[in-house]
């Protein structure tokens, strides 16, 4: 068996397994952690294709497994001679992991998470909160289907878009080194048209005066947001 092959066509597959489902999670770290020494242990039986054939493809899928969990580790993995790096749908970005607050890691809003690097990434993806490891923004949820040009990504428009319980209710948390970005360019004219299609939208949820776009009357309008209370996190609620 030519293990290097091997590997080449199935760790990419588990890559993109993992990635369709957000990410490996804490059981799925443990598991690639342990299979370290019992590769160490049963490696020759790569060598092996005949008798133990069998064996030998369950181990080679346990290993494109644990590489493939591994991946989505800062700087990869690097196994039999090759790199293995699971780059997110993100990028370079993130903004999210300083706009947004975390509550696991008890992290306010508009600070910069303490795991994260920005412009690469997060030091702790594979163990990530579950805040974290749910949140996908409009940009890159839209990457899937019809795909929002570059300009619209957060760490370029400095606002991070996210949708509520429908598809009518949106979040735009806005970047305070830049409180007028929402106003400019792509990311403007992205949030007008979403108000002129009906959708209401909170702007500056993460800033001191945040405000409501919404469309009444047939014109579009910002007025301030106001408190309705709080729900069943704690959160307070605007409207």
């Amino acid at each position: 068996m030519d293990l290097g092959i091997a590997l080449s066509a199935e760790v990419p597959l588990r890559i993109e397994r993992f990635r369709a489902q957000g990410g490996p999670d804490q059981n799925d770290l443990r598991r690639a952690t342990k299979f370290a020494p019992i590769l160490a242990s049963s490696g020759e039986k790569f060598l092996l294709d005949s008798e133990e054939q069998s064996e030998s493809a369950d181990l080679l899928n346990r290993l494109a497994e644990a590489i493939a969990v591994l991946s989505f580790l800062p700087g990869g993995i690097t196994a039999f001679g090759t790199t293995w790096i699971a780059k997110s749908g993100c990028g370079t970005c993130t903004m999210c992991c300083k706009l947004l607050a975390v509550r696991e890691l008890e992290k306010p809003t508009n600070t910069w998470c303490r795991h994260c690097t920005p412009g690469k990434g997060c030091g702790v993806y594979v163990i990530r909160p579950r805040t974290c490891g749910e949140f996908e923004c409009v940009w890159l949820q839209s990457q899937r289907h019809n795909p929002f040009g570059p300009e619209l990504r957060p760490d370029r428009c400095k606002v991070v878009l996210s949708s509520n319980t429908t598809d009518r209710q949106f979040t735009a948390f806005v970047d305070p080194s830049s409180p007028r970005a929402w106003r400019e360019g792509p990311i403007a004219e992205l949030l007008a048209k979403l108000a002129d299609d009906g959708a209401t939208i909170l702007i500056g949820g993460n800033l001191a005066n945040p405000q409501i776009m919404e469309k009444k009357n047939g014109a579009l309008i910002v007025r301030p947001a106001r408190k309705v209370g709080k729900n069943a996190e704690g959160d307070t609620v605007l409207k």
